[in-house]
C-alpha cells in the first residue's frame, strides 16, 4: 500500500476510499470494448492525434497518443501531457537516453524506467497533492490536515517505488517522452479525484466525484464483449489499483474478498 506522510483526520476516509474504488472500477469498465491479441514482443504502435475534452464539452485540445495493435482501445499518453491537464504547474520530461525519464515540476519529480516498467518518487505526496486544477475545491481533500495552505508532514519523507511489471503493465519511451496507458496514469494520480477515460475515439478528462458526466454515457454498457487481451489488461489494472490506491483493505468490509479475488499474488 502507498504509505502517506501527511496527517489524516475524520471518519469519512473509508467512504472516500470506497467511492474512489468504485470510480476506478467504472472508469476501467468504460474502456472494455473489443480488442485483438498479439504477442507482446511483436507489438506495433501507431501515433494518433486524439481530440481531448478538458472537463467540459466546450474546452478541447489535441494530444498525441500511441496505440498498440494488441490493445487498440487503450491510448498510451505521455506523462507530461497527462499531468499538464490536471495540474496548474508545468510538467516537463528529461530523456536520459538509457530508457529512463525524469518527469518533473516545481513541486517534485518522478523517475520512469521504461525498460523495467518502474516508477520512483522521492516523495509521492510532493508530486501528487499540490496544484491540481481543483486544489482549492472543498471536495479535493477535506480530510487532510492543512497548515497555512501547506500539508502538515509528520516525520520523514519516504521514497516510493512502483513496479508495474508485477501487473504486466507496460511503459513506453518514444520521442523523448515516457508513455503510460491512459488508465494506469489516471489511477496513479487518482487521489486528485481527477481522471480520464477513452471512448468513441476521444479522451475525456473528468472529475470522478461528479454525479453526472458531462458527456453522453447512455450506451457505455450496451456491449461488454471483450477479447482476452482487454480482459487481462482490465484485470491487471484493477489489481494494481486495489493493491496501491484503495487505502487499507484489511479494515474494510470487503477485505477478505479483495484478498481472495484481486491482488498481486493471483497474477
Amino acid at each position: 500500500m502507498l504509505q502517506s506522510n501527511y496527517h489524516i483526520k475524520g471518519d469519512d476516509r473509508i467512504k472516500r476510499a470506497t467511492s474512489l474504488l468504485l470510480s476506478l472500477i467504472l472508469l476501467i469498465c468504460a474502456a472494455i470494448v473489443p480488442a485483438s491479441a498479439t504477442a507482446e514482443n511483436n507489438r506495433k504502435s501507431q501515433k494518433k492525434s486524439v481530440t481531448t475534452y478538458l472537463f467540459k464539452m466546450d474546452d478541447t485540445t489535441k494530444l498525441d497518443c500511441l496505440f498498440f495493435d494488441d490493445l487498440p482501445d487503450v491510448p498510451y499518453i505521455s506523462a507530461d501531457d497527462y499531468l499538464n491537464q490536471i495540474y496548474t504547474v508545468k510538467y516537463t520530461t528529461t530523456d536520459h537516453k538509457n530508457g529512463t525519464y525524469t518527469v518533473k515540476c516545481d513541486n517534485g519529480e518522478m523517475l520512469v524506467d521504461v525498460n523495467k516498467d518502474t516508477v520512483h518518487f522521492d516523495c509521492f505526496e510532493d508530486v501528487l497533492y499540490f496544484d491540481s486544477v481543483d486544489a482549492n475545491e472543498e471536495e479535493s481533500a477535506d480530510y487532510i490536515d492543512w497548515d497555512d495552505d501547506e500539508f502538515n508532514y509528520q516525520g520523514e519523507k519516504n521514497a516510493l517505488d512502483l513496479n508495474l511489471s508485477d501487473y504486466h503493465l507496460d511503459l513506453v519511451g518514444e520521442n523523448g517522452k515516457a508513455y503510460f496507458p491512459l488508465y494506469t496514469i489516471s489511477d496513479l494520480f487518482s487521489d486528485t479525484y481527477l481522471s480520464a477515460i477513452y471512448r468513441g475515439g476521444d479522451i475525456y478528462f473528468i472529475r470522478t466525484q461528479d454525479e453526472e458526466p458531462y458527456y453522453d454515457d447512455s450506451e457505455i454498457y450496451d456491449d461488454l464483449t471483450r477479447e482476452k487481451s482487454m480482459i487481462d489488461f482490465t484485470y491487471n489494472e484493477l489489481c494494481f489499483s486495489i493493491d496501491h490506491f484503495y487505502g487499507k483493505p484489511p479494515k474494510s468490509e470487503i477485505a477478505e474478498e479483495i484478498a481472495n479475488r484481486c491482488c498481486r499474488k493471483r497474477l
